[in-house]
């Protein structure tokens, strides 16, 4: 047998010896790195849940709002509200705004739908056919609707994927027929799982019709209420939006005296408050994993400074038949790597198995990171008393005895 195997075969039989201790350390090292993969995990979903908020608002884009405002002059009204905000504006803002990638304009309202002996109140959001793009809205399942569509007016329906659950459930309705407000609709298309749309409302609930069809059938307008401007990038956003609100100022004839009946409004507070919960997710994530990492360290310092008082007897005694400085700090050094490898692989085990339970996304690389340092320092933490353990003379350590 080698030197180093007898080594190990030594280490081995001191922790095996020792089981309730051992034992200890081993869980100790298993909870501190399993939990440091499940932290990890965990903050590593709310980064990326954040990322997906970020592009499901749409960083780039920038919302104008139709404003309720009074009857001026000779301005479109519907009671006392200024309905001015058209889908002419679209086409200028989209023709003469440097820097505009996309545009779709919209009107909402919430109405009855119905399907089989299902009925419900829903949102039913008429949308230019660009709002698939802008928003980046691939579908689950079929298509969404196109321009010619729109052109013809045409009674086609895409459905959010919460909506399509709860009015045909267990089924793909691409080709069944939704009433809405009593008008029958085609379904085309489902979505998939959204969430919060480019305005916080609830896309998985909507119903998106051509926004022709909604204007002339459905709702009976002729006006929209809000466009929707993906700029090419976000550094143009600031120079979009005053050259938005000075056509729009210009074309709908607004004088320094009176309120706009329209607001701009961009994503980027939302994104920063996003930007800001990533951050802080990060800085959870280190200080977390370096605090774990520590509890791993001192308990292993700990019990090594335990084993070291009780093993003074054995310590003296190698040292009185030869064993040099170097083989005794060796050989505690050995045995907290054992205890400590093998706590690491207790850990990844548990840190996997839970991760895997919540459908945490786990790293490779984090977890060898992690499990490389909790077994450095640990077993460097254990050099202290292994060090103590060495420097005591034969004499001195049986005598303590």
């Amino acid at each position: 047998m080698t030197a180093r195997a007898a080594r190990l075969h030594v280490a081995l039989r001191a922790v095996a010896r020792r089981p309730l201790r051992s034992g200890l350390a081993v869980s100790g090292t298993a909870l501190a790195v399993g939990a440091l993969l499940v932290a990890v995990a965990v903050a590593e979903r709310g980064r990326r849940t954040a990322l997906d908020e970020i592009r499901r608002m749409g960083a780039t884009v920038l919302i104008v709002s139709a404003e309720d405002s009074r009857n001026r002059g000779d301005r479109a009204r519907t009671g006392t509200v200024v309905t001015t905000l058209t889908s002419s504006d679209a086409r200028l803002v989209e023709s003469q705004v440097p820097g505009v990638r996309v545009l779709a304009a919209e009107y909402r309202s919430t109405v009855p739908v119905t399907a089989g002996g299902l009925a419900r109140q829903a949102t039913v959001a008429g949308v230019e056919p660009s709002y698939a793009l802008l928003r980046d809205a691939p579908v689950a399942s079929g298509t969404f609707f196109t321009t010619n569509d729109d052109d013809a007016a045409a009674r086609v329906v895409v459905l959010g994927a919460s909506l399509a659950r709860a009015i045909f459930p267990g089924r793909d309705p691409v080709g069944d027929q939704l009433r809405v407000r009593g008008i029958p609709f085609t379904v085309v298309g489902v979505l998939p799982d959204r969430g919060a749309g480019l305005d916080a409302f609830d896309e998985d609930e909507v119903a998106f019709i051509p926004l022709k069809t909604a204007r002339r059938r459905v709702f009976h307008v002729a006006f929209v209420q809000r466009l929707y401007i993906r700029a090419s990038s976000a550094r143009d956003m600031p120079a979009i939006g005053a050259a938005v609100v000075a056509l729009l100022d210009s074309r709908h004839h607004r004088s320094d005296a009176e309120p706009r009946d329209f607001r701009v409004q961009d994503q980027r507070r939302l994104v920063s408050l996003r930007d800001n919960t990533i951050r802080r997710l990060g800085a959870f994530e280190l200080a977390f994993s370096t605090a774990l990492v520590g509890t791993a360290a001192v308990g292993a310092l700990a019990l090594q400074l335990l084993a070291v008082r009780e093993r003074r007897v054995e310590i003296g005694t190698r040292r009185a038949i030869g064993a040099r400085r170097g083989m005794i700090v060796g050989q505690f050094l050995i045995e907290s790597g054992v205890v400590s490898i093998a706590g690491t692989a207790i850990g990844l085990a548990i840190g996997v198995a839970v991760d895997a339970v919540m459908a945490a996304p786990v790293s490779i690389g984090v977890a060898i990171a992690g499990a490389a340092a909790v077994v450095a320092l640990s077993t460097t933490a254990a050099a202290a008393p292994a060090f103590i353990a060495a420097r005591r003379t034969p004499a001195t350590a049986l005598r303590a005895a």
